[in-house]
């Protein structure tokens, strides 16, 4: 009996910490105390950004400064009951491994993997994939949005998507692979479709890109304070 693919998993030195006093200068400054230390921080937050439940890893997961909170990361926010990740840095790790690992079964099986691979001058993809069947360039992207039970993307209006959409077009017309895989680092959604009410050029742009053959793979993540994995794949309404 073959051993089923392990779900790629990213976990680090997490520190679950309270919301602590607010003081308002030019962005928000929240005094955080940590649950396991005791330590206090001090982190700034952009404007009316509400943050309850936070969660900081440490960055490089091996050493932290008690002034600068430069060293530390907002990983996540808790959500009614869920947590959603937040953290852009992992859905490339989460993609890379989740292809290695057969988790992502549409891209197993290539021979290597690049990453930031530059395709034309002054653009550059997240990842192409080399096999016998030639190369497949792929874009990831972090979802956060949730819309009426909808994993939703963008959350706002996105020129840097839109660019990457028809990179991913013109590839493919070349005869390369193309797709584009949303990684949506929440539990509490049961389809993902592209925020039309929000970005509607780029809703416009990714119907076209299905249609000129680029693969539209939306992989749902389950995010926990202990660790973040890829786990299925949604279904896509566009």
């Amino acid at each position: 009996m073959s051993t089923p693919p392990r779900p790629p998993r990213l976990s680090d030195e997490m520190i679950p910490v309270q919301d602590g006093d607010t003081e308002r200068a030019e962005v928000f400054f929240s005094r955080i105390e940590s649950n396991l230390s005791g330590e206090v921080f001090s982190f700034g937050i952009p404007k009316n950004q509400s943050v309850p439940g936070m969660i900081f890893s440490v960055a490089g997961g091996t050493s932290r400064s008690k002034t600068s909170p430069s060293s530390l990361t907002w990983e996540m926010i808790r959500v009614d009951a869920g947590w959603v990740g937040i953290n852009t840095l992992h859905p490339n790790h989460l993609v890379t491994e989740g292809i290695e690992s057969g988790v992502i079964r549409e891209l197993h099986g290539c021979e290597s993997i690049r990453r930031e691979v530059c395709t034309r001058q002054g653009t550059r993809l997240d990842l192409c994939l080399q096999g016998s069947n030639g190369s497949c360039f792929v874009e990831v992207k972090n979802v956060t949005l949730a819309i009426d039970g909808a994993a939703a993307f963008p959350d706002a209006v996105s020129e840097r998507g839109l660019k990457h959409l028809k990179e991913l077009i013109w590839l493919r017309r070349r005869g390369h692979r193309a797709a584009v895989v949303f990684v949506v680092q929440r539990s509490d959604c049961n389809f993902f479709r592209p925020a039309d009410e929000i970005d509607q050029e780029y809703g416009r742009w990714l119907r076209r890109a299905v249609e000129a053959g680029v693969e539209a793979l939306p992989y749902r993540a389950h995010v926990t304070p202990k660790e973040i994995l890829l786990t299925e794949r949604l279904p896509i309404i566009l």
